[in-house]
């Protein structure tokens, strides 16, 4: 009942009016990040990322942190266990069980000439459910990139693919086994007079992969192919501020048929970022404006911004306060609607509990807005309200992590209200999952 007050007080104090403020803040600051999918399918509740760091200084730290050296090549074995929990109504199946995800790898390091350094990770994992064994699959993480610092110019490449098992959306909040295969090819050039100029091109696909269960949700009517191409120019402020602007041209193509949501855009750039001792700021937007592409196409055209922010503001000891926030465009698998806007703000408050744990909270409220492919068809909107935690424990290269979250939806689409808990575990040994080099 405490958590139930406490969480009308949040609601309150998130009222529309200051969402709307929170949106317009939201709107006009601005923002750093790598070339990202187009639209973020799913956004977990209370996320905050610690400040990214540059790809240079993640790769030095993993190349110096590597157990193995054999000649110049460096190794560093990995094991994880996460996703330790138990799920109900599996699917909307009606059915329940435990699952668990547990893998084992290698990433590898190749230092060629003083300049270039090859990378490469081969991470394969297995999903694991108690009962419903036809679930059971071979995952992973696999991928080869090739980075340089020529000076004045930066030079990434790489190819990955990720399959894993994670949530499709919050219009349906579980676990899907997904595919993305993806090549990325980036270069920054410093221009001098701390300007910079940067250009990115990433080519990804999207597909939802069928198990051996009976499928209840079509959710491969969102498979895609995604061409995501960036050029702009950035420079850093006094005190370490950079800031970046650009422009950003998208193509996404869906299968033909009645659920092609294919659309192309050109969309204005707007990025920040700041680390200091206390305070770091963190966020990316871009102004999209997408029509459909193709004859066959039942895209919904779209104006708008979507991104994120980010702001920590570490205070006395060990404390660091956290507000957070955005807006996603998400594909809908129904055939009702196209997409919805996904918009949310949130606060949390992370301490550490000593020199090996540490803790967080949070409160997040949101809004799923959706449109429909005809205008005449019903509207959806679906209001949420989130809160959660997690607890970090770390012993050299050892991490255990304990989370949990409960997220309430208020709906006006009949049946749509719905109550959501996840809970779950990981345990992870080595320097990375696979997900940055």
């Amino acid at each position: 009942m405490q958590v139930e007050g406490a969480m009308r007080r949040v609601q309150a104090w998130f009222s529309p009016g200051f969402r709307a403020l929170a949106v317009l803040f939201f709107c006009l600051v601005a923002f750093r990040s790598a070339a990202s999918a187009q639209f973020t399918q799913y956004t977990p509740a209370g996320a905050f990322h610690e400040s990214r760091e540059t790809t240079d200084l993640i790769l030095q730290r993993n190349m110096d942190e590597a157990r193995w050296k054999a000649g110049r090549v460096l190794l560093d074995p990995w094991f994880g266990v996460r996703d330790v929990g138990y799920v109900s109504n599996v699917q909307g199946t009606g059915l329940s069980d435990y699952t668990a995800t547990a893998g084992v790898g290698l990433r590898g390091w190749l230092p060629v000439g003083s300049e270039f350094t090859l990378a490469a990770h081969f991470l394969p994992e297995y999903v694991w459910w108690k009962d419903l064994t036809g679930r059971n699959r071979w995952n992973g993480r696999y991928g080869v990139g090739l980075f340089s610092n020529l000076g004045r110019t930066g030079l990434e490449l790489s190819a990955t693919r990720v399959d894993d098992a994670t949530f499709f959306s919050r219009e349906f909040e579980d676990r899907v086994n997904t595919r993305v295969d993806e090549a990325l090819a980036k270069v920054e050039v410093d221009l001098g007079r701390s300007f910079k100029l940067f250009t990115s091109g990433t080519l990804r696909s999207i597909n939802y992969l069928p198990d051996d269960e009976d499928d209840v949700i079509r959710l491969s009517v969102v498979d895609r192919d995604e061409g995501i191409f960036r050029l702009g120019v950035g420079f850093t402020l006094p005190r370490g501020f950079e800031i970046g602007v650009g422009i950003e041209a998208s193509d996404v193509s869906f299968d033909p048929g009645p659920s092609d949501r294919s659309n192309s855009g050109l969309s204005p750039l707007v990025l920040m970022h700041y680390l200091g001792s206390s305070l770091s700021f963190e966020a990316d937007m871009a102004f999209r404006s997408l029509e459909p592409e193709g004859s066959g196409s039942r895209f919904v055209d779209y104006e708008g911004p979507t991104g994120h922010f980010q702001l920590g503001w570490r205070t006395m000891g060990r404390l660091q306060l956290q507000l957070f926030g955005g807006r996603d465009l998400v594909y809908s698998f129904s055939d009702l609607w196209a997409y919805f806007e996904d918009t949310s703000i949130g606060v949390g408050l992370r301490g550490g509990l000593s020199s090996w744990a540490s803790a967080r909270v949070f409160v997040e409220t949101g809004e799923n807005a959706y449109t429909p492919f005809d205008s005449g068809d019903p509207g959806r909107n679906d209001d949420y309200n989130a809160w959660g935690g997690n607890v970090d424990f770390k012993f050299d290269r050892f991490r255990i992590r304990l989370y949990g979250s409960r997220t309430s939806y208020d709906s006006n689409f009949p049946g749509a209200d719905r109550d959501l808990t996840i809970w779950g575990s990981s345990i992870g040994f080595g320097v990375g999952n696979g997900l940055s080099w």
